[in-house]
């Protein structure tokens, strides 16, 4: 048994791997070993390597296909949007140029294979999309609210526009540098929706509690707006209502 101790069960079960932040004091107990090979696939420069942050190239998502498509890793576990984000010419780096969504296959938990858009077949689970965390004060979050969802009046736009800021947008090599890159709107949630317990939901509080024994206890304020959603991301960008999926990535070339 690992006990609270994700990281090692992590470095045990994979020989090699990119996992960002993975020797980072912030992020992993101190007083554990280190475990180096939960790096070992990571792209970054010096210090920059295996930062939980943009300056690692392998960081996020798309950082996870990109390791994938590179060849640093065998399979990718990332969102279920992430293969479409970065497929049939959406990415301009080199990388991601000639990748094809039809390159790309799910594996799933009973050991077969399925294509792209099957995922909500062959998954590993679901979990609630992106919120704003914040202390427990609600005159506090309220300001901090109104903030946010006045800001997106003005740097809202989903297009790309290298001279403009977008809330939303990251341009390349970048992702998701604020909000998902995949998100469309933030809708504040009403008081009697805020608690971890709610927006997470028991089963995913029950695994985090697994594998953490300082699972957060946090009060969650904003989330993305599934009235917004695009017909193609209707499942993808993400409410407190409505579940990201993860599943499992691997490359056919």
């Amino acid at each position: 048994s690992y006990g609270c101790d994700g990281a090692h069960a992590a470095a045990q079960y994979f020989t090699k791997s990119c996992a960002p932040g993975a020797l980072s004091s912030e992020y992993v107990d101190a007083g554990t070993v280190p475990h180096d090979n939960l790096c070992h696939l990571c792209h970054g420069a010096a210090y920059r390597r295996c930062r939980r942050d943009a300056s690692e190239d392998y960081y996020g998502h798309v950082g996870a296909v990109r390791c994938m498509v590179e060849g640093g890793g065998d399979v990718a576990f990332v969102r279920h949007t992430a293969p479409h984000e970065v497929s049939g010419g959406r990415r301009r780096e080199w990388w991601a140029r000639d990748l094809l969504p039809d390159d790309l296959q799910l594996l799933c938990p009973d050991g077969t294979r399925a294509k792209m858009h099957e995922y909500k077949h062959c998954n590993l689970g679901r979990v609630p999309g992106s919120v704003l965390m914040g202390r427990a004060n609600h005159t506090e979050l309220d300001t901090y609210s109104n903030l946010m969802v006045y800001a997106q009046q003005f740097y809202g736009a989903t297009t790309a526009d290298e001279f403009s800021f977008s809330m939303f947008l990251s341009h390349p090599p970048y992702s998701d540098l604020i909000f998902s890159d995949a998100a469309v709107r933030l809708k504040p949630l009403p008081h009697s929706k805020r608690s971890a317990e709610l927006v997470a939901g028991k089963a995913l509080i029950r695994a985090a509690r697994i594998v953490s024994c300082d699972a957060p206890q946090a009060s969650y304020y904003i989330a993305s707006d599934p009235d917004f959603l695009s017909e193609g991301f209707k499942s993808g960008v993400f409410g407190h209502l409505i579940a990201l999926t993860l599943f499992i990535l691997v490359l056919l070339r």
